[in-house]
């Protein structure tokens, strides 16, 4: 019985801990200082889909090892066992019964701040193509442009590969058998990697 409760237990603080960092990421990726930090951002988002997969794939094996442990009552233990074991599975069920509604408040939230985060990057890929394009028609020389267009390509380039982490991130997270077409966070993010790829490969033809 022992090793079956310290195998429940570790899963609960794994559910558990996984819950503390997602709200902690929540608050981060909401700190005024941190609102025209795109890249952190997104890493921030990238780790909180990591955390929801945790978390979905713990659930699963937390219900098992509760349902387990409600045979045990029937087999001879101590009074002490007993009460051992009441306890951890009053803990486990409420657990069981707050993680679904605070799974949801998370997922909105993050929602809600994961739409506004790719709103502005769509705003900040717009706003590095049209300097790059604004450099290529001011400069007259083949070295002014690459001189001038450096800094607008290399953003460009890191944006894209923080928005493909992100996509790759988000895929495994809501798992192979979700359609990943009806998931409207990996549509704008495959949007606008097309664009930043677009960007960078008629800039690259162009020279």
């Amino acid at each position: 019985m022992d090793s079956k409760i310290k195998e429940a237990k570790i899963t609960l603080e794994n559910i558990l801990a996984e819950l503390d960092q997602s709200s902690m990421r929540l608050y981060d990726i909401k700190e005024p200082e941190l609102e025209k930090d795109l890249f952190t951002q997104l890493d921030l988002l990238s780790q909180l889909d990591k955390s929801q997969a945790v978390i979905f794939s713990q659930l699963p094996k937390l219900k098992k090892y509760h349902e387990e442990l409600k045979t045990l009552k029937n087999s001879s233990l101590s009074s002490d066992q007993l009460s051992h074991l009441n306890s951890f599975q009053a803990e486990c069920q409420q657990v069981l019964d707050r993680i679904c509604p605070k799974l949801e408040s998370v997922e909105e939230c993050y929602q809600d701040l994961a739409e506004e985060v790719l709103y502005r990057c769509q705003n900040h890929i717009n706003q590095l193509i049209d300097k790059i394009l604004e450099h290529r028609k001011a400069s007259a020389s083949l070295k002014d442009i690459i001189g001038l267009e450096l800094d607008e390509e290399n953003e460009l380039r890191e944006l894209r590969d923080s928005l493909e982490t992100y996509r790759e991130i988000r895929l495994g997270d809501i798992g192979e058998s979700e359609d990943d077409q009806d998931d409207p966070l990996i549509t704008q993010l495959d949007s606008q990697i097309v664009a930043c790829d677009n960007a960078l490969l008629i800039d690259e033809t162009s020279l």
